[in-house]
């Protein structure tokens, strides 16, 4: 039902519920890594109580297209990073125009998979005293093999990211940058702070 309801364009919610008693819920938590990986949230996600299954409609914001075509003229590269199912990532990437199909796998990755890749190629570095720079705690290249996997790599064959956390975007965001490439980076929440940070230019959008 999610995946039908994702792939008409709208966000799949589901309702559910599972009792806890506090103390139970804290020892999870604490043996669970805190619940940050998909992995980690399944002991709290099997078991639950179905209340419903519904789709929200998120259209595309006016202009958007238009947006998009004037950028793929000028040779700009566009890429998504979003937090929604994979069916609905896709389906805003198609009716954007950024991929062709629904059923396109090619350049659709999952955050959890680009995470790993990156954790391989960066590294986290200060550049607080760094004149110019000042953007705090960031990420580089572990190395210039690195730089250049990525350059051939990640950073031709990523298009589309679903469930992607405020992490990868920051990570990813600051791999284009530090890899040589004027980068843009959009955002609409406080969890897109650090990412708009990480791009030569970052668009907040309310």
């Amino acid at each position: 039902m999610s995946n039908a309801i994702a792939r008409n364009s709208m966000k799949p919610l589901t309702i559910a519920y599972r009792d806890f008693a506090k103390e139970e819920f804290d020892e999870l938590m604490a043996t669970n890594e805190n619940f940050e990986t998909e992995e980690s949230r399944k002991v709290i996600e099997s078991q639950l109580t179905l209340v419903a299954t519904f789709g929200l409609e998120d259209p595309l914001r006016e202009g958007v297209q238009e947006a998009y075509m004037k950028l793929f003229q000028a040779n700009a590269n566009v890429r998504i990073l979003s937090g929604d199912h994979r069916d609905a990532a896709v389906a805003a990437a198609v009716s954007v125009g950024i991929l062709q199909s629904l059923d396109q796998d090619e350049g659709v990755v999952n955050s959890e998979d680009l995470q790993a890749a990156l954790d391989e190629l960066l590294i986290e570095v200060d550049e607080t005293e760094r004149e110019g720079e000042n953007r705090g705690k960031t990420w580089a290249f572990r190395n210039k093999e690195s730089e250049k996997a990525f350059r051939t790599g990640l950073k031709r064959n990523v298009v589309v990211v679903y469930r992607a956390t405020p992490r990868v975007k920051t990570m990813f965001a600051a791999a284009i940058r530090m890899s040589g490439s004027p980068c843009g980076v959009t955002g609409e929440s406080l969890n897109d702070a650090r990412a708009l940070s990480e791009g030569t230019v970052g668009f907040a959008m309310g």
